[in-house]
C-alpha cells in the first residue's frame, strides 16, 4: 500500500471529470498535487480549490508538450512519487463506419498519449514509485458501436502489461479499468 501523505504526485488529465476528482481526493490524503491539462482555465479553477497546487498545460497528442510538462511538474514537486493518467477521449459508431481522423484520434489520446506520458515520468519517479493508468473496462469487453474506442483502451492495457512486467522491481504500474 502506497503512503499518500507528502507523496509527490502528478495527475494528467485533471481537467477532466475523473482526474479531478482523483486531484481532490489524493490532496485531501495529503499528497503534494501538481495538476496537468488541456483547459488551462479549469486547471486554474481546479488548483484554487487546493492550495494553488502547480498547473502544467499540455496535450496529449503532442509529445514535446507531455515531456514538458511532467518535466515542469517533477521539478516543481522535487521529483515524482505518484504519476496518475487519466487522458482519453471517447468516439461511437459503427466499425465499418469508422472516420479514419476519428480512429488517429483515439489511438493518439488513448493511447499513444497515456505511454507517452509514462514514459516522460519514468526518470523522475522515485524507486518504489506507482504509476495509475485509467484504461478501461471495454479493453476487456469489446462494445459494439465502440470498436476503435475499445481497441484503443486494448492497446493501452497490453502495454501496460508489459509495463507491469518490465518494472516490477522499480515501480508498481496499476491499470484502472
Amino acid at each position: 500500500v502506497m503512503e499518500l501523505k507528502e507523496a509527490r504526485t502528478l495527475i494528467c488529465g485533471a481537467t477532466g471529470v475523473l482526474g479531478g476528482q482523483l486531484a481532490v481526493a489524493l490532496d485531501a490524503e495529503g499528497a503534494q498535487v501538481a495538476l496537468a491539462g488541456r483547459n488551462e482555465s479549469r486547471l486554474k479553477e481546479l488548483s484554487a480549490t487546493l492550495d494553488d497546487a502547480p498547473t502544467f498545460a499540455l496535450d496529449a497528442v503532442d509529445q514535446d508538450s507531455c515531456d514538458q510538462a511532467v518535466d515542469d511538474a517533477a521539478a516543481a514537486l522535487g521529483g515524482l512519487d505518484l504519476l496518475v493518467v487519466t487522458v482519453g477521449v471517447a468516439a461511437f459508431g459503427p466499425a465499418m463506419e469508422a472516420d479514419p481522423a476519428v480512429t488517429e484520434e483515439l489511438f493518439a489520446v488513448n493511447t499513444l498519449g497515456p505511454m507517452g506520458l509514462v514514459r516522460a515520468a519514468g526518470p523522475h519517479l522515485s524507486d518504489s514509485g506507482t504509476v495509475v493508468v485509467l484504461s478501461a473496462i471495454l479493453a476487456d469487453v469489446p462494445t459494439a458501436q465502440m470498436a476503435e474506442y475499445s481497441a484503443s483502451k486494448s492497446a493501452l492495457a497490453t502495454w501496460l502489461q508489459v509495463l507491469q512486467r518490465e518494472q516490477r522491481r522499480r515501480l508498481t504500474v496499476i491499470d484502472v479499468r
